[in-house]
């Protein structure tokens, strides 16, 4: 096969992975896939890998066919809807792949290990460095995180790539580095968000979303906290450097957020939260009033997108559902479609009053909330 993993070690440490969940298993256990994530993403911190190893294993689960792939997100701990442990569930998808039955399965191991094999070759696969036995690339390098393969290819869901203009984020760890990559060193951002910016939230803050968005303990919960502090230390490293940020609220949205905390399905953030975003707010605006750039409009907005240096635009919103499976955002790096969104946002801009869009409409929307809680 011409690669430097071997399927049946691979195999081997999928069946570990299988008898504790991709949560509890020791890396140091699996030297295959461990090795798998180094090169698939040699920028992970090792602390961070048990959260890569899930990525990996999602993405290379999504180019086998169904039905037999519900089975194995089972048996890897991959469905939070399911136990990991529960064989019947999983039994039975194996069975209906292999029409055979589910006391047959039970018995033979070797249907599981057919399965096993077939996803330890997708995984060896999509790996910089190794053959491709039906993508003729020849071992060609391709940058982490994307399936490279000649000319126009299509994506995990059914869509199309060109290039590498279009890109897609599922789980935190992708989205970090998807939009921490486009944000890093820009010039200008604009963005129409639905609620404030969660660098505008406290560290405490961040880490209650992230519990209450995937569950106390969860593997997941230090990925999404990190990629939210990297993008709030990117975000006033680029305020400090001169950038220009600029934000579009619809007020009423706006409001209704602040006041009620509903951050989301099955997410609420406290009071305390709430007061602290707003405190990190305002300090920012006052800090930076040439640059950090805020307005109000009444016109309605029908999704929400950032566009950044006029090149890439980006469209993201948390799923609240399976988080660690589904698309989560993605990105187009082509400056003639970044420069249509650019032309939308501007016209909102420029069509809101100014009086709308100063740092004393602003603060007023502030006092106006105050008043409104000590009213209440």
């Amino acid at each position: 096969m011409g690669s430097l993993l071997e399927v049946d070690d691979v195999v081997t440490d999928l069946k570990l992975v299988r008898e504790r969940g991709v949560a509890r298993t020791e890396l140091s256990r699996v030297s295959a896939l461990a090795e798998a994530i180094t090169r698939y993403f040699p920028e992970v911190e090792p602390r961070y890998q048990k959260a890569r190893l899930r990525e990996l294993l999602v993405l290379a689960m999504a180019e086998l066919d169904e039905p037999h792939k519900t089975g194995i997100g089972i048996a890897l701990g991959l469905l939070p809807d399911y136990d990991a442990k529960n064989s019947s569930y999983r039994r039975e998808h194996f069975a209906a792949h292999y029409q055979s039955t589910s006391e047959t399965v039970r018995r033979r191991d070797g249907l599981e290990s057919q399965v096993f094999a077939e996803l330890a070759r997708k995984i060896i696969k999509i790996l910089p460095g190794d053959s491709s036995s039906d993508g003729g690339n020849g071992g060609a390098q391709k940058p982490p995180g994307i399936v490279s393969r000649a000319g126009l290819r299509e994506d995990l869901v059914g869509g199309e790539f060109v290039d590498n203009q279009f890109l897609v984020s599922r789980s935190p760890a992708a989205y970090r580095d998807l939009i921490g990559e486009l944000e890093a060193a820009a010039q200008r951002i604009d963005s129409f968000p639905k609620r404030l910016s969660v660098v505008f939230k406290s560290d405490r803050a961040i880490t209650q979303i992230a519990t209450q968005r995937f569950g106390r303990g969860s593997a997941m919960i230090e990925p999404y906290v990190e990629e939210h502090m990297l993008r709030r230390k990117t975000f006033y490293g680029n305020l400090a450097r001169g950038a220009v940020v600029r934000e579009i609220y619809a007020a009423e949205d706006l409001r209704e957020y602040l006041l009620r905390g509903h951050h989301g399905k099955g997410v609420e953030l406290d009071r305390q939260d709430l007061a602290e975003s707003v405190r990190l707010w305002r300090e920012c605006m006052e800090a930076y009033p040439d640059n950090y750039l805020v307005a109000f409009t009444s016109e309605r907005i029908p999704f929400k997108y950032e566009v950044v240096d006029s090149h890439a635009v980006v469209m993201h919103e948390a799923i609240s559902g399976n988080d660690r499976d589904r698309l989560n955002a993605f990105a187009i790096v082509n400056a003639e479609i970044a420069g249509a969104f650019s032309r939308d946002f501007e016209l909102v801009w420029e069509r809101t009053p100014a009086a709308d869009r100063s740092l004393d409409r602003t603060l007023g929307f502030i006092a106006d909330l105050h008043d409104y809680e000590r009213s209440g």
